[in-house]
């Protein structure tokens, strides 16, 4: 048998001794129970040594996986809190900040960081959405641009890497679907946007490959249907900073 007692955040205290029966079992929980529902923590730590005895594991004591894990279960629960805190900070005083901000006067320092906070997690989600709301993020950039926030660039330049190289390779699984080329069109004129570099080497190199595979012979084909997808693909390949002669390497930046 064994109990845990969570104290708060990383603090918990374990016992554990043999199991004897299940009515010794019963017995031993509805003891704790009482004294735990009267949050009674002194009393709930002294039934536990009385039915346990007074050695006790915290999650020092354990291998270092199960740290990892308990502490990571700890830490959503915590970071769920701390998220609604700011929240509703933001949501509350967002007015303020754009009022402040228009007219050329200092945020002051909670504020910002609650906004920075806030932004940075709502965009770095957005990036992490395989259905990323491209209309939100754009207006969302636009409307805290003035505000001065400080960006988490290097947290969100690689969310957003990831992403399109996804979008890129889904392209690059059935080239001929129109809208997965649109797609990542949408994504890469984003990447061009953002105010912050991203890493396109990756995305840049997929669209070679189909380069040589796919828009060559498109391109050569007298097929009047393929002159829209030849279209996009120019455009993405613009977009990309790509030449489209399939001779030159692409250029990485």
């Amino acid at each position: 048998s064994f109990g845990v007692l969570h104290l708060g955040d990383h603090n918990l205290l374990g016992t554990v001794r043999e199991f004897r029966n299940e009515e010794a079992y019963r017995e031993m929980a509805e003891d704790l129970e009482e004294s735990f529902r009267r949050a009674d923590i002194a009393d709930t730590i002294r039934r536990l040594d009385n039915h346990f005895g007074e050695h006790h594991y915290t999650v020092t004591t354990i291998f270092r996986d199960e740290q990892r894990r308990i502490l990571d279960q700890i830490l959503d629960s915590t970071l769920a809190d701390v998220e609604a805190t700011y929240r509703h900070v933001y949501d509350d005083h967002a007015p303020l900040i754009r009022a402040l901000s228009g007219m050329n006067a200092g945020i002051p320092g909670v504020l910002r960081t609650t906004a920075e906070f806030i932004v940075n997690l709502d965009l770095k989600r957005a990036f992490e959405d395989p259905d990323m709301d491209l209309t939100w993020v754009y207006q969302t950039l636009e409307d805290t641009a003035p505000w001065g926030l400080h960006l988490d660039t290097e947290g969100l330049s690689f969310a957003l890497k990831e992403c399109v190289e996804r979008a890129a390779m889904a392209l690059a699984e059935q080239p001929d679907d129109d809208e997965r080329l649109k797609r990542l069109i949408d994504l890469v004129t984003l990447v061009r946007h953002v105010p912050f570099e991203v890493d396109l080497w990756k995305t840049q190199n997929i669209f070679y490959d189909l380069l040589h595979e796919h828009y060559s012979k498109r391109k050569m084909s007298a097929d009047a249907d393929q002159s829209e997808w030849i279209e996009h693909f120019e455009s993405l390949g613009e977009q990309l900073r790509v030449a489209l002669e399939p001779a030159l390497e692409p250029v990485k930046g």
